[in-house]
């Protein structure tokens, strides 16, 4: 019995430690997308995101239409999914996260 407790409180400190160091990644990451976008994600600038993001590749973004856009933007969800980023590295699938995040919350009209 006293084997199993002790097993308990050593995965336990070890999921501690993992959430913690998983937490700090995200507060780094946020800030580093949050310095790489600036204020094109609170202008919702899809275009400009995008660019940022590197996901228009060398379409010219100054003729794009907003149907260019949405196709895009589709494409870069798909790409930045969190599900679709191989798991071997915490710190990449922590990026498509925060990344697929601010993809979902711009708005393209048109």
């Amino acid at each position: 019995m006293k084997a199993r407790l002790d097993d308990y409180k050593q995965s336990e400190a070890v999921a501690t430690a993992q959430q913690r160091q998983s937490d700090r990644l995200r507060v780094r990451i946020k800030q580093e997308l949050k310095d790489l976008l600036g204020k094109s994600v609170a202008s919702q600038n899809a275009v400009l995101v995008l660019i940022k993001l590197g996901a228009l590749g060398g379409v010219q973004h100054h003729r794009l239409e907003s149907h260019q856009v949405q196709q895009a933007l589709k494409r870069a969800k798909v790409r930045f999914h969190p599900d679709k980023v191989p798991a071997d590295r915490l710190e990449d699938k922590i990026r498509a996260e925060e990344t697929f995040k601010i993809l979902n919350s711009l708005q393209v009209t048109g």
